[in-house]
């Protein structure tokens, strides 16, 4: 029995984490705020920890019922810390690619860097007199950026939607 028990408190603790960090790739992927999704998680998290290691079995041997309570310890710091170590990143933006340049907004002094980490890769890269063209292109939508020899913005060279 004490398997079985043992078992699923390592599969609720790996259920957990597991949801949290879906939660949060979701959540920054579609631009939410992930400093408030860490407030709203840490407490939830906490009641979770607390909750697991309430409920061992008092016929759990020291080191199993030790062993859960660091693991779920462990797992609610993850869970807590993971917003904002995802979120510094950088959140990704999805979708058609024209909504993802709507979204990303005014790229005046983002690098090229920048802009590919927040909207994916690039079609092509080419040399120019004057820096580097990137394009990004689907079935109806063609984008072409000029960036000077530093690599940051110099300006939008075509844009076309079909």
């Amino acid at each position: 029995m004490t398997f079985v028990a043992a078992t699923l408190y390592f599969g609720a603790i790996i259920l957990w984490v597991w949801i949290a960090f879906w939660l949060v790739s979701s959540f920054t992927k579609n631009g939410y705020g992930h400093i408030l999704l860490a407030i709203i998680l840490t407490p939830v998290s906490v009641i979770v920890v607390v909750a697991i290691i309430l409920t061992l079995p008092d016929d759990f041997p020291g080191w199993l019922s030790g062993t859960i309570s660091l693991l779920a310890m462990f797992a609610m710091i993850a869970v807590c810390i993971a917003p904002i170590v995802i979120g510094a990143r950088g959140e990704r933006l999805t979708g058609p690619l024209p909504q993802r340049f709507r979204r990303l907004g005014s790229m005046e002094g983002m690098t090229a860097d920048q802009i590919i980490s927040r909207i994916g890769p690039a079609n092509s890269r080419s040399a120019i007199a004057d820096g580097t063209l990137v394009q990004w292109q689907s079935a109806r939508y063609h984008i072409a950026i000029a960036f000077d020899s530093n690599g940051t913005f110099s300006r939008l060279e075509h844009e076309a939607a079909v």
